[in-house]
């Protein structure tokens, strides 16, 4: 099943890229993650109707 997971799959590629420290790619993974929120957010989140 974990293989299955976006998350893991993403994790895998990025350590894989050679000459990219650690840090950069717990950055680039980070980001992912952040977008991924915020566009569930957007697109999920309630409508409230405008007054």
């Amino acid at each position: 099943m974990s293989d299955l997971d976006p998350f893991a799959g993403l994790a895998k590629v990025l350590s894989a890229l050679p000459g990219l420290p650690e840090t950069v790619q717990l950055a680039a993974l980070g980001t992912v993650c952040f977008l991924a929120l915020v566009i569930a957010v957007v697109f999920l989140w309630p409508k409230k109707p405008r007054e």
